[in-house]
C-alpha cells in the first residue's frame, strides 16, 4: 500500500507543471515552448541537392556593369604585352599579356575581350580592335597596338 501511495503522488508531481503551465497559458493567451515541440525548419530556404543550379545568364555588356570574369573580362587599355610566343605545330603566334591584377592570359587571334577584340599578333605587337562610345552615344571601334618593350638591362 505504501509503494502506491508513493508511486501516485511522484505521478501527480510530475503531472503538476505541465497541469500548471496549461493553466497560465490559458491566463495569458501565449504558448510556450517545451524540448518536444520544436521550431521547424522552412523548406523554402532549402535547396533541393537533386536539382541543378540554373546557369546564370550573360547579360549585355553596359558601362556600369561590372566585366566578366576571365578572357572575356579584359579590358583593352588595362592590358601589358609581357612576351609573344610561337606555337611550333601551326606556327600561331600567342600574346602573354598581364591585367591590372598583374594575371596573365595567353591571346590569340579574333579573341573577344570585354571592350574589344585581337585583330593580329605580329613578333613584336598585338594589334586590338577596341570599342568605345562616342560623344553622341554611338559605338565606335579604334585600333589599339601594344607594342612589345625590352625589359630592363636587355637592349640599347
Amino acid at each position: 500500500m505504501t509503494s502506491r501511495v508513493i508511486g501516485l503522488s511522484l505521478m501527480l508531481l510530475f503531472m503538476l507543471p505541465a497541469r500548471g503551465q496549461k493553466l497560465q497559458e490559458q491566463r495569458t493567451g501565449t504558448r510556450a515552448t517545451t524540448a518536444r515541440a520544436a521550431p521547424r525548419l522552412k523548406a523554402i530556404a532549402r535547396r533541393d541537392p537533386f536539382k541543378l543550379p540554373s546557369p546564370r545568364v550573360a547579360r549585355p555588356i553596359q558601362g556600369s556593369a561590372a566585366p566578366p570574369p576571365g578572357r572575356r573580362g579584359l579590358v583593352v587599355a588595362e592590358l601589358k604585352l609581357k612576351g609573344i610566343v610561337r606555337e611550333e605545330a601551326t606556327q600561331a603566334m600567342i600574346a602573354v599579356v598581364t591585367n591590372g591584377t598583374n594575371l596573365a592570359y595567353f591571346l590569340r587571334e579574333s579573341d573577344a575581350l570585354y571592350d574589344g577584340a585581337v585583330t593580329r599578333i605580329t613578333p613584336d605587337s598585338i594589334e586590338f580592335r577596341q570599342n568605345y562610345l562616342d560623344e553622341e552615344g554611338l559605338v565606335r571601334s579604334r585600333q589599339v597596338i601594344k607594342k612589345l618593350t625590352p625589359a630592363g638591362g636587355e637592349g640599347p
